[in-house]
């Protein structure tokens, strides 16, 4: 990435993993978080076995979909019914690729019952945000994901799969002098080409490369060919393409894919010369993780994220431009102060109840003002009370500082925070102060009891005469559900497991004599499995301690909404429709159910839908279909259209327009459509408008249509473009958003 310069850089911000295995996406960050509560392992800040852990794990425990089965026999024994990596995990944020690694296949390691195996693959990504005009607002980041399935996990696809390009009608012949026309290839038909076979391809007598294909599903034309069935058709110029398979392969994966030649270096850390990859994009799937115990082993699929930076945390938490606070997004509000309520006669008046603890909450509505001028906020509560400006401190969406996020240093010994034997003096005795002061501050009843406990804790690591302690007892009092918001938001700088080797003295209070004596198998395991993940120290810039922040409270606290995924979503599908209907393209929006253009060919302008009937003999049927989305003259005159044309203002049948027009089709012609498509059911989406579109699947008409692989295909290309601002639509951002709200 480019050094910081002047001038705002907001990236967009996704979450990791969808919700569903249909691309569903988590609303807020509630969602997303309670999604993960059923996770046993990969905790924040405090593992399971009372470790170090700067960031967090998704496996398949909830995120099935994104689990990805390979080809090992410990994968078919411990799962015999194989992921099939319905849906990646995501890039988080734009930003570029600095380093990764890919294992060729999964690592082993020897154990009692036979050889365990694990995922050394990862990726790291570099972003940038900077809210204000100059670098010193500015943050440049990290986000790591480790333990991806690795490059023999996913199939190769087969060469000799092909279809139709996109915008491409071919002629089918049966014989080799191409005088008998039998069919026409619509554009996504997919054929099988041998090109190893040499009587497959030919050369006419007008110059064009010729290829002799078996069609892969049926084709109506002139005659109704079926699946099987071998015709000739024009190959060159790009006219066929290669299918690809189902499984989306990583997107920094693209050095090494078709046609791309750079050779992959696997098993190694490469730190290639950065290139851009956009939130949204693909990074992989979980990948398979087998773990020793002493009856046998664990196993699960499984991604570790963490986000990290080397720069100065703190002066980026206090927002040290003061960027938004002209326009406050949240306000933080004192314990005890009064909650004002307005009556039915407009008037504000105070109430009978105060706040019960210092909160910070975001600011849901409009400001509202009483007769003396003074302002006062929605308190967002259940008693929809009101509460004084005056009373408040409003924040900007950057003031992280004062909306709770906390950094705090840690130098440990050792990487095992909770051994047992020495009671834990810097990282979880900073937490547990953290949560007494909470607890001490809260007004409720409960919470007098929470911070007598923590209390309690924390005399005990004070006391020199008690060093033994229950590790679970202080792990279980670390990650306590009442105060997660508050450990969440604590960002630690803390040594990296990534960075050290075994040698280290911070690894050697664990790698102890007496553990090579007592456990030599644990022992020669985690040796192996430092030294097989190790990485950090490889990568310029990166640094033995830097600093963590949660990956997905951190991500969510300076998402800056612009281009939202839920437009995006939308934005995609519009393309995908298009591609369908053969319209790619400006000229698409010209384009007439019979593929001539109703400008150049009936010399019709935009200023109204066409109207313009077209009988196609191949299909025998007749259309009045126009425009990008095929639309037909008495949808666009249909008299509740109408009234939906005045109101967004559509006055003509321009491109944007066209644009415009369609997602009113997805709101109030085909209802709920436009919601399935924003909530992630492209399922849901697709058995709605294949009525209204002959191209999507599952073929409601005779007519040449799209298979879901090709369409899946095709919206997730186009989702990653939409989100990276590359589009070819006319529609503005933020138009699908009034329409979806009826404004």
């Amino acid at each position: 990435m480019s050094k910081p310069e002047n001038g705002q850089q907001l990236p967009a911000i996704c979450w990791p993993v969808p919700k569903n295995n249909r691309g569903g996406e988590f609303s807020n960050l509630e969602e997303m978080l309670a999604h993960l509560e059923g996770e046993a392992t990969g905790h924040w800040l405090i593992g399971r076995h009372g470790m170090w852990h700067g960031g967090i794990h998704i496996t398949d425990t909830s995120t099935p979909w994104c689990a990805l089965s390979g080809q090992s026999m410990n994968e078919a024994v411990d799962f015999p019914v194989p992921f099939k990596g319905e849906q990646p995990v995501r890039c988080m944020a734009d930003g570029e690729v600095v380093a990764y690694r890919i294992n060729r296949d999964y690592l082993s390691m020897p154990w009692y019952w036979g050889d365990l195996h694990y995922s050394g693959s990862f990726v790291l990504i570099r972003h940038r945000i900077q809210p204000g005009e100059t670098a010193e607002s500015g943050l440049t980041f990290y986000t790591l994901y480790m333990h991806l399935a690795p490059w023999l996990a996913y199939p190769e696809p087969d060469s000799t799969a092909f279809k139709v390009a996109d915008g491409q009608y071919l002629n089918a012949y049966v014989d080799v002098p191409r005088q008998w026309v039998v069919a026409e290839l619509p554009p996504g038909t997919r054929v099988i080409w041998d090109k190893a076979v040499s009587a497959d391809t030919m050369t006419g007598s007008n110059g064009r490369q010729y290829a002799r294909v078996t069609l892969a599903e049926p084709v109506t034309g002139r005659m109704n060919l079926n699946a099987g069935d071998r015709v000739w058709t024009v190959c060159d110029k790009g006219n066929l393409v290669p299918v690809r398979d189902s499984i989306i392969r990583p997107a920094w994966w693209s050095p090494f894919l078709p046609p791309s030649r750079e050779t992959v270096q696997f098993d190694t850390v490469v730190c290639p010369t950065p290139y851009p990859i956009k939130a949204g994009a693909p990074v992989g799937h979980l990948g398979y993780f087998q773990i020793p115990t002493d009856n046998g082993h664990e196993k699960r699929y499984q991604v570790h994220i963490e986000c990290l930076t080397t720069d100065d945390l703190p002066r980026f938490l206090s927002n040290p431009e003061g960027v938004g606070r002209d326009t406050p997004a949240f306000a933080r509000c004192p314990k005890d102060i009064p909650v004002y309520l307005k009556y039915t006669d407009g008037e504000i008046y105070k109430g009978l109840i105060t706040t019960e603890s210092e909160t910070v909450i975001a600011l849901s509505g409009q400001a509202v003002t009483d007769k003396e001028g003074k302002c006062y906020w929605p308190e967002g509560g259940m008693s929809r009370g009101l509460l004084a400006e005056s009373d408040v401190q409003l924040l900007s969406r950057y003031d992280l500082a004062d909306r709770g996020f906390e950094a705090t240093e840690d130098n440990p010994v050792s990487f095992d925070h909770l051994d047992g034997k020495r009671q834990p003096k810097g990282l979880v005795r900073t937490i547990f102060e953290r949560f007494f002061n909470v607890a001490i501050n809260d007004g409720k009843l409960y919470s007098k009891i929470v911070a007598f406990n923590y209390r309690q804790l924390l005399e005990q690591i004070d006391d020199a005469k008690s060093p033994r302690y229950n590790p679970e007892l202080y792990r279980r009092a670390v990650q306590n559900p009442s105060m997660r918001e508050h450990l969440y938001r604590l960002c630690v700088k803390h040594p990296s497991e990534w960075y050290y080797s075994s040698e280290s003295s911070v690894w050697k209070a664990f790698f102890t004599p007496q553990l090579k004596r007592d456990a030599p198998e644990w022992y020669a395991y985690s040796m192996k499995f430092l030294t097989d993940l190790r990485w950090m120290y490889r990568v310029a810039g990166m640094v033995e301690n830097p600093w963590h922040m949660h990956p997905l409270v951190f991500l969510d606290a300076i998402n800056n909404i612009g281009m939202t995924l839920d437009e995006a979503r939308v934005r995609a599908f519009m393309r995908m429709i298009r591609v369908g209907e053969g319209t790619v393209g400006e000229v698409g929006y010209e384009t007439l159910f019979g593929k001539q253009s109703f400008i150049k060919d009936y010399h019709k302008d935009f200023s109204d839908h066409p109207n313009i009937i077209i009988t196609r003999s191949t299909l025998k049927s007749s259309s009045s279909a126009a425009g990008a989305y095929q639309v037909m003259g008495y949808t666009w005159n249909d008299p509740n259209m109408l009234s939906y044309r005045k109101k967004y203002g559509i006055v003509d049948f321009s491109p944007k327009s066209q644009d415009e027009f369609c997602v009113l089709i997805l709101k109030y012609k085909r209802k709920g459509a436009l919601k399935l498509i924003i909530d992630g059911d492209i399922d849901g989406a697709l058995d709605i408008l294949s009525y209204e579109w002959a191209s999507l699947p599952p073929a409601r008409y005779p007519q040449p249509t799209k298979s879901k692989s090709e369409v899946m295909s095709l919206y997730n290309k186009y989702l990653l473009e939409e989100l990276s601002g590359e589009t070819d639509l006319h529609l503005p951002i933020g138009y699908i958003k009034q329409v979806y709200n009826g404004v």
